[in-house]
């Protein structure tokens, strides 16, 4: 027997997905159509199964799931309500994803309400239910699979089944494949790289112990540490390419079959170090790089994998699966020739029909009026690096959110794509920092971030209109929809004012040093989104972004990501030197960070400038002072150990 029944409506499938994978991966059974029904399918004959594989179900309540049309609800509820008339086992469970009136045969039932609670909560007291609690365990799936980050499907895929046997069967001869867009521009992206390997870790589950998902954008080794308990590997006071290395070996020498998924890579050379050589692991890399493309089989630095293209979906016909994909997101039946023509105008790129669709599944609009929006929309855009399909669609649905929604959307487009939470915003008011950016972040972010429920309300917005997927217990914004959003910001030069400012209000500073372990988890929580903001190249010239810039660096330094580190100290030296006087105290810290930092990279002809730099302003500025002292102690440090170097030449 399953253990659960997910029972929800067309119009809630990104939040009913959401769900049922949180309940999966929280050790629980489930039944849930889009993972089960295929085109061909008989939908019906699947239901009766499935309802009596189930003693309970979990009711996805909304008003369009309760509507009077939604007769297969109905029914789901009808069947399992027959089996519980007295309600004893707890069979109905009612998650509220938007506001309704429950029916009164489970209104007295206690309900679940995702709209003021977060989704991982339910999970919580799924496992502690008297009647069907579990104890705890790691999550489970399939035959028992170990699942750690990643991220749930929330739409039923069409047109990808060539790639998908082209991966598995590059998996079953290699072990490991990387999945790269086709004949595009490079930077182009929109593709579906990412959902093909969420496909084929949603298909092929089964057949792995465990399977970790790492957003590898600014490298793997801290998303390789989330399986390090289940691998029973200590990690604690390990430095993150230490542990991440420790990690891989156990998972090697387990003898386990293990799917190893790094997503969204910059290049081969950010792995080093960190492809496992046991047999026992399939490893799927996903990137955007198009260096040296030369033919559907190479790609320049990609040495020894098998070249997976994830192209655009077919829309040459109305049964293309470009079509599908967007009649499918907007809930329609009818209109094929006209959503044909509106797929080939978005170019069969899966992010533009998913958005498109959610537009219209919302609006009531038809596909060909929507066709002569975008098409208004596209003789307008300005000149950027996304695909003028995606800007229109992404533009068309930015235009139609509410307030709340579109200030997150807004401060969102310049964080990280992953790892987004509404504790971005709602830990920000009452900190200790937050006084000294209230002009940089603005009153309106200050009183959205004020108000957990309407922080909520515009998350279950964007998740909603397609412009945000469900990501574990957080959201993911697709890189080129965030770039469509920065380019279409009347002021984005303050919305970079503003993240910037809203981050260094939590990011761990004075007394809560960065150089204190305890702190750390925050750290890494926070620091992608500092890179993502200098990865713009408009990141701000103000006091957060260069406090932000310094205090990531030393934390980078502590846990010996030395290559990013440097990074930052070089940006925070030069924001330091173009705000500040020569005199200020904080000019001769950055040249001792970066010295540092160099120093920790062996570069200490240039770490010798730098230190010596920091020595010469302190003597001048600061003579007598503790601050003269730390810089002496850095710089003697570094001849010395420059001296010993010659001595060993």
């Amino acid at each position: 027997m399953s253990d659960f029944f997910i029972s929800y409506n067309s119009a809630d499938l990104e939040v009913a997905t959401a769900i049922a994978t949180a309940v999966r991966d929280g050790g629980f059974t489930v039944r849930f159509a889009a993972w089960e029904v295929g085109l061909g399918d008989d939908v019906a004959q699947w239901m009766v199964e499935a309802l009596d594989d189930c003693d309970r179900l979990i009711a996805v309540a909304s008003p369009d799931y309760l509507a009077p049309k939604a007769k297969y609800s109905a029914l789901e509820r009808a069947v399992i309500l027959w089996n519980d008339i007295d309600g004893k086992k707890a069979a109905i469970i009612p998650v509220v994803v938007r506001a309704c009136s429950l029916p009164k045969i489970i209104a007295t039932r206690s309900r679940f309400d995702l709209t003021k609670r977060p989704l991982h909560e339910l999970v919580q007291d799924l496992k502690n239910h008297p009647r069907f609690g579990l104890p705890s365990a790691p999550p489970a799936t399939g035959r028992n699979t170990l699942l750690f980050g990643l991220p749930s499907l929330s739409r039923t895929i069409h047109g990808r089944d060539t790639e998908l046997a082209d991966l598995r069967k590059a998996l079953l001869a290699k072990g490991e494949a990387a999945v790269v867009p086709g004949a595009v521009v490079q930077g182009q992206g929109g593709l579906g790289k990412s959902t093909l390997a969420r496909f084929y870790a949603e298909r092929f589950k089964g057949e792995y112990h465990g399977i970790l998902w790492v957003a590898a954008e600014n490298g793997p080794a801290e998303g390789i540490c989330a399986a390090a308990s289940a691998l029973g590997v200590a990690v604690a006071g390990l430095a993150p390419p230490v542990a991440a290395t420790a990690v891989l070996g156990a998972m090697t020498s387990s003898g386990q079959p293990w799917l190893l998924i790094y997503d969204n890579v910059t290049d081969e050379k950010a792995l080093t170090g960190f492809v496992p050589q046991g047999g026992n692991i399939h490893l799927i890399t996903t990137t955007r790089n198009l260096k040296g493309w030369k033919g559907p089989c190479y790609l320049q630095g990609w040495h020894g994998y098998e070249l997976i293209r994830a192209g655009m979906l077919d829309f040459a016909t109305e049964e293309g699966a470009a079509v599908k994909v967007l009649m499918e997101a907007a809930g329609r039946r009818d209109g094929a020739a006209d959503a044909q023509a509106l797929a080939a105008d978005l170019g069969g790129l899966p992010l533009a029909l998913v958005v498109a669709g959610a537009l219209i599944r919302d609006s009531g609009e038809g596909f060909a009026a929507y066709r002569g929006r975008l098409a208004e929309i596209i003789r307008e855009i300005p000149p950027g690096d996304y695909p003028t399909s995606v800007y229109g669609a992404v533009k068309l649905s930015y235009d139609r959110l509410g307030a709340d929604a579109r200030l997150v959307l807004d401060l969102f487009a310049w964080f990280a794509s992953e790892g987004l939470e509404a504790r971005l915003l709602t830990d920000v008011p009452g900190r200790e920092w937050v006084d000294l950016y209230r002009e940089d972040i603005g009153a309106d972010l200050l009183a959205l971030a004020a108000d957990g429920a309407r922080v909520a309300a515009a998350l279950r917005d964007l998740v909603r209109a397609a412009l945000l997927d469900w990501a574990g217990e957080g959201f993911a914004l697709h890189r080129l929809t965030a770039l469509a959003i920065r380019g279409m910001q009347a002021a984005p030069e303050q919305m970079a004012r503003a993240a910037a400012g809203i981050l260094d209000a939590v990011y761990p500073c004075g007394a809560n040093s960065v150089r204190h372990s305890a702190n750390w988890p925050l750290c890494r929580r926070l620091t992608p989104h500092v890179a993502a903001i200098l990865d713009t190249g408009a990141a701000p010239a103000t006091a957060a972004m260069d406090i932000l810039l310094n205090q990531a660096s030393v934390y980078l330094q502590q846990i010996s990501e030395d290559t990013q580190g440097l990074r930052f100290a070089r940006e925070a030296l030069r924001l330091k030197e173009a705000r500040l006087h020569e005199a200020d105290r904080e000019v001769a810290v950055g040249h001792a960070n970066l010295g540092a930092s160099l120093r920790r990279t062996g570069d200490l002809a240039g770490a010798e400038v730098h230190t010596a730099r920091a020595v010469a302003l302190d003597e001048v500025h600061r003579p007598m002072s503790a601050d003269l002292a730390d810089s002496y102690m850095l710089h003697g440090g570094v001849l010395a150990q420059s001296a010993g170097r010659e001595g060993e030449a």
